[in-house]
């Protein structure tokens, strides 16, 4: 699989998604030990796509990184169901209130202060 298609845009490796529903990630049997998961909400660069039983594929993501596990369909690294995200475009993308507070606004304003003659002025 080399891109999937979500909301609409094609998804690739390199590109940026969302994860929007984090209900039940590998919460049975050993794997939900130890299997990282990605954060409800979380934005994660995909870096290839898993093999998956799922006919939408899934992803692996950029920051997380998981061993190999067994599984009936053979030995490798989980990835998670491409259903779990959207693809983030500048239209969007939102900033989070936090961030809108950060913003640090400066008004400048035009006057003169002073005008000084440059024939009185002494240079020594």
């Amino acid at each position: 699989m080399e891109s999937v298609i979500l909301n609409g845009i094609e998804v690739k490796v390199g590109s940026l998604v969302r994860l929007i529903d984090d209900s039940n990630i590998y919460d049975i049997g050993p794997i939900s030990e130890t299997i990282i998961r990605p954060v409800l909400y979380g934005y994660y660069i995909v870096r290839g796509f898993a093999v998956s039983s799922s006919s939408n594929g899934s992803f692996l993501l950029e920051g997380i990184n998981n061993k190999e596990y067994k599984f009936p369909a053979g030995t490798f690294e989980p990835g998670f169901s491409t259903k779990r995200f959207i693809a983030v475009t500048p239209l969007n993308h939102t900033v989070s209130k936090e961030k809108k507070k950060s913003i640090i606004k400066i008004k400048i304003q035009k006057e003169v202060v002073e005008s000084l003659d440059l024939e009185t002025v002494s240079c020594n």
